[in-house]
């Protein structure tokens, strides 16, 4: 960052310090530590040490067999340490690292998990279970706002990922999710990009450069032929081009003639929300405590 605002005595600071710092703590089995000879050995509700794989993103399958071979053993360790100590921040959050390393099913497992059993009929996260669902041992009711942060960035990393100079489409999306869409979300390098899938295949997206910037766009047709307001390059499972600060590009998928369109997703399901709301509703007058 240093380095792109032209700070040229504080980029050579941050490379000098980015030099002195030791490798990431391992374990002989590949599992992320706190610190050397220092493992995670009973459920605990912060993440901490997982930080190098999100939100930091220095560890991803994509980057190389050594990083996959840590993601996945550091995952299925903290699976087999289980959720009793997890307050409802921890299933966001661990449902957005999920969502960034493309797990798609497990992060709408922990989402869905924070959204059922943690938050209060009007979205607010109460940290603890509150439906008496066997998933953490904490039953606490206090209002904390990180829960809900991370339940959105987890929505965010299941649409679209912009990190290390590609972006791509729906890379996170639960196999059960066969339509989505979404506008105008932001990705690195200045875009604003929007997209829509329909039976499980990308069919259309639009990116605007805000900045003139050169576009590396994982290819969302995986090789199918597309049609593009602009030429693009296909090259290295990627489409590519470079735009002009105010441009757009749309792209979307080439249908064989005579083939209709899939059918508009259907509306949202809120059953289970207007649920929540009866099953939640006091009996009686809750008096206001005295004192939290």
């Amino acid at each position: 960052m240093a380095s792109a605002l032209n700070l040229g005595a504080d980029a050579a600071r941050w490379r000098s310090l980015h030099g002195r710092l030791g490798p990431l703590a391992v374990s002989d089995t590949g599992v992320l530590l706190f610190a050397p000879g220092e493992a995670l050995t009973v459920s605990h509700r912060h993440h901490s040490q997982l930080m190098a794989i999100h939100p930091l993103g220095l560890l991803h399958p994509e980057n190389s067999a050594d990083d996959r071979r840590i993601v996945d053993a550091t995952l299925a360790d903290l699976d087999r340490l289980g959720t009793s100590a997890w307050t409802g921040y921890s299933f966001s959050w661990m449902a957005a690292m999920r969502a960034r390393v493309g797990r798609g099913d497990e992060a709408l497992r922990f989402l869905s998990a924070y959204r059922e059993h943690t938050t209060s009929r009007n979205g607010f996260h109460l940290n603890g279970v509150i439906t008496g669902a066997q998933i953490s041992n904490y039953r606490s009711r206090a209002f904390t706002l990180e829960g809900n942060f991370a339940a959105a960035q987890t929505v965010h990393e299941m649409l679209l990922q912009s990190w290390g100079g590609r972006i791509r489409l729906f890379p996170a999306l639960s196999s059960t999710w066969r339509e989505a869409s979404f506008r105008d979300l932001r990705a690195e390098g200045g875009f604003v990009v929007s997209a829509e899938m329909r039976a499980g295949r990308v069919t259309r997206v639009s990116l605007r450069a805000t900045v003139d910037q050169d576009l590396r766009l994982t290819d969302p047709f995986a090789g199918r032929a597309y049609e593009a307001s602009l030429p693009l390059e296909r090259m290295a499972g990627e489409l590519r081009a470079s735009l002009r600060a105010g441009q757009t590009v749309e792209v979307q998928e080439r249908r064989p003639a005579g083939l209709s369109a899939s059918p508009a997703p259907a509306a949202l399901d809120t059953a289970w929300l207007r649920q929540r709301a009866a099953a939640e509703m006091p009996k009686q007058p809750v008096p206001f405590p005295r004192s939290i």
